[in-house]
């Protein structure tokens, strides 16, 4: 960056370039120490792109970049990304197994008990239920022949690429810890899956 502003300065012709030095180049590098803001630093890193990190004895502890920024939001991002992935699939895949009318009538089967107990309304479009819904239509094997198709045999594969989707966005959504490499590979393959899933069951019922 610091290179390509000071040619724009400097309004070189390019057989300038070969007696110019390093010195012309150098920028004053901006310090922040390890315990600093973060929203400060993000503005420092829209402004000048890198910083140094420094030590309470103002001794060089690390070079922070854009690339770094980028990297460490796309580490924490990643897993919600995924969850979303996966839940409108498996979404996209319900609708297209049943009818608005049918699937009242798989909820009716599968979430009475529970929407009693909690005293809500029992959902009845696929926009009123959570994960946790979908979950129990599908798990109700009278519910099941419905959804065969879309999601496909055998019924504990799905029920088990289901489950570990459920368990990992709880997992996430509620700030259990950072998620492992395991666990994220584990919600990266059920979004494939979901994914691959809709390819294989087409559009229409």
């Amino acid at each position: 960056k610091s290179f390509a502003d000071q040619l724009i300065r400097l309004k070189l012709a390019p057989h300038d370039l070969p007696d110019l030095t390093v010195a012309l180049f150098l920028e004053k590098p901006e310090f922040r120490k390890m315990d600093g803001e973060f929203r400060e630093i993000l503005e420092l890193l829209q402004r000048n792109r890198h910083f140094l990190v420094v030590d309470k004895n103002d001794g060089v502890q690390a070079i922070v970049t854009e690339s770094d920024a980028i990297a460490f939001f796309n580490i924490i991002a990643s897993p919600f990304i995924l969850i979303q992935e996966a839940e409108l699939a498996l979404r996209e895949l319900m609708r297209r197994a049943v009818t608005e009318d049918e699937l009242a009538e798989c909820a009716r089967l599968a979430l009475t008990q529970q929407a009693t107990a909690t005293g809500r309304p029992l959902p009845q479009s696929l926009e009123e239920m959570d994960l946790g819904n979908y979950l129990g239509i599908i798990r109700d094997t009278r519910n099941w022949p419905k959804f065969a198709r879309t999601l496909g045999e055998p019924r504990l594969y799905a029920m088990q690429n289901i489950e570990a989707l459920r368990s990992r966005r709880n997992d996430i959504m509620h700030f259990r810890g950072s998620i492992s490499a395991e666990h994220y590979q584990e919600l990266a393959d059920c979004r494939n899956w979901l994914q691959l899933r809709m390819t294989i069951s087409g559009d229409g019922r």
